[in-house]
């Protein structure tokens, strides 16, 4: 899940213009980051 979505959010800005939720860049890296450390070894 984490790998698709790093794919997801740049090809979507890509084909349609715009990412789901419209959320910026540094919004989306920051909320990644949490979610890998916080489900690391599950």
């Amino acid at each position: 899940m984490l790998l698709a979505s790093l794919t997801y959010y740049p090809i979507l800005d890509v084909l349609i213009g715009h990412t789901p939720g419209d959320v910026d860049p540094d919004r989306f890296a920051d909320t990644w980051v949490a979610h890998a450390t916080s489900t690391r070894g599950h």
